[in-house]
């Protein structure tokens, strides 16, 4: 008598490959063909976590609509209330969307700002995203509910260092993500920090740490300087925002710390 395994465990062990591959630049047909299959066997036991599946592998393909679609379905039948949200942010999030990751917060806040272990990951999420205001209120309102939140910015509070517009930083990093993305360059951590000039002035940095050499890296940052010219974004223009490269070859592929 064989024992077959738990639909849960099958969905789990899937979900691991999805993500595995997710942020990944230039991933083999083959490799997302056989997530295909693997989702449609899990399909008969399992269906919105088949959704979830396909869901990542369109995303991983480029075809954002179709892996919309997808999530869209899985959410609206998942009992997973809070994971599937969750995942669906952390998609958009390793896919550099960044203007999708706080529309897809704001529809979702009320539903996950109360769960613990949500707001664990969404207040460094948003960060990296650009979302910097939105991430401090979130771990702002936590805090005073005695819920322990990481602290997604190495520095003091960013509202009483900058006056940048959220939408502006948002769209700088966003540029800048998208930019790595397109050289095949995905960042492994993206760190936000408060940084102060002399004049008494400060500017919010995110560092981007790619698994690249030191040289490759420079000479992405040059590339990515020279991009950010030509685009002429605000807060590039008035230094209340800086964007910046960082070499360490042996990190591995994450990029949403």
């Amino acid at each position: 008598m064989s024992i077959k395994p738990n639909p849960q465990t099958i969905f789990n062990d899937l979900l691991d490959r999805a993500m595995d591959v997710l942020g990944e630049i230039d991933v083999p047909d083959f490799e997302l063909k056989r997530l295909e299959r693997d989702s449609d066997k899990l399909a008969s036991a399992d269906r919105t976590g088949a959704y979830e599946i396909r869901a990542h592998v369109e995303a991983t393909r480029g075809n954002f609509e179709a892996a919309d679609d997808y999530y869209e379905r899985a959410i609206k039948q998942s009992p997973d209330f809070v994971g599937v949200r969750m995942r669906y942010l952390v998609v958009l999030a390793v896919t550099d969307r960044v203007g999708k990751v706080r529309e897809a917060y704001r529809r979702f806040e009320n539903d996950l700002k109360h769960d613990p272990g949500a707001v664990q990951v969404l207040v460094p999420l948003l960060a990296a995203a650009g979302w910097v205001y939105t991430s401090q209120r979130l771990a702002d309102s936590s805090r005073k509910m005695n819920v322990p939140v990481p602290n997604a910015f190495a520095g003091a509070e960013v509202a009483m260092f900058t006056d940048a517009q959220e939408e502006d930083v948002a769209e700088a990093v966003g540029f800048a993500r998208s930019f790595l993305r397109k050289r095949g360059a995905t960042p492994s951590t993206i760190e936000a920090m408060v940084v102060p000039y002399e004049d008494g002035t400060s500017a919010l940095m995110f560092q981007f740490t790619l698994k690249r050499s030191p040289q490759e890296t420079a000479s992405l940052e040059w590339d990515l300087f020279a991009a950010l010219e030509e685009h002429d974004l605000v807060v590039d223009r008035n230094r209340s925002v800086i964007l910046a490269l960082s070499s360490d070859p042996g990190s591995n592929a994450s990029h949403l710390h």
